[in-house]
């Protein structure tokens, strides 16, 4: 019986064009489905497991997504790098070198999400990268984001059930950029973990609180996940 070897790999992707990182069924293109495939063209098997540190939502890109390959092979990890990113599409194959198997990406310190919104008209260049939504006083939700810093019970900021929401806010803030000619703001906000849709319900509550009684879930294609600490 073959020992398996371990590898720890990181890629980068744009959401727009899956049902999210979990391959839940045939039909459902999502991305850990095109990697697996694209994978198993290289292998010339399926005999193999990837999982991934965060299972983003339909939409949702990442910049650094951490996953662990367990596979028999002992893989030449440059030459394997070249190859896969042909294959790959939208998705990017950032780096992978051998690791232990205590290495568990869902074992991380933290986890970094940024959010991408604007107050201006529409950019077609941006419409699957950033939400177009109306102007609010920025000031206002500054203040309203330093409120969340430090552990809180977070379970108004999701629509699934928890044991315990306990969630600690290590640093948020909202900077603001250029892209493509368009003024547009980035949330920043880095954690101990967070709860499923847990980013986008607090945008929610920043930009939309003083219309909406109920907790507002803005959509996913803002949403980026950014960096793990391990």
């Amino acid at each position: 019986m073959s020992i398996l070897k371990h590898y720890r790999l990181i890629f980068s992707y744009s959401g727009t064009s899956y049902q999210g990182w979990q391959d839940q069924s045939v039909l459902a293109i999502s991305i850990q489905g095109k990697i697996k495939q694209s994978f198993a063209c290289f292998f010339g098997h399926h005999n193999f497991n990837i999982f991934a540190a965060s299972r983003t939502d339909k939409g949702t890109h990442a910049f650094n997504q951490y996953c662990r390959l367990d596979i028999e092979e002992e893989l030449d990890c440059n030459h394997f790098l070249k190859k896969i990113n042909s294959k790959l599409d939208d998705i990017v194959l950032k780096s992978i070198e051998a690791c232990s198997r205590e290495f568990n990406p869902l074992n991380s310190k933290s986890k970094e999400y940024h959010y991408y919104f604007s107050f201006e008209d529409k950019n077609p260049l941006l419409l699957k990268q950033v939400y177009f939504t109306k102007k609010i006083n920025l000031s206002i939700a500054k203040k309203k984001l330093e409120q969340l810093l430090g552990e809180h019970d977070f379970s108004q900021y999701t629509s699934a059930k928890y044991k315990n929401s306990l969630r600690t806010i290590y640093d948020a803030k909202i900077q603001e950029s250029i892209i493509f000619g368009t003024q547009v703001y980035i949330l920043k906000i880095r954690g101990d973990g967070f709860l499923k849709y847990m980013v986008r319900y607090i945008v929610g509550y920043l930009l939309h609180s003083d219309e909406s009684k109920t907790p507002y879930k803005v959509p996913s294609h803002g949403l980026y996940l950014y960096d793990i600490r391990y």
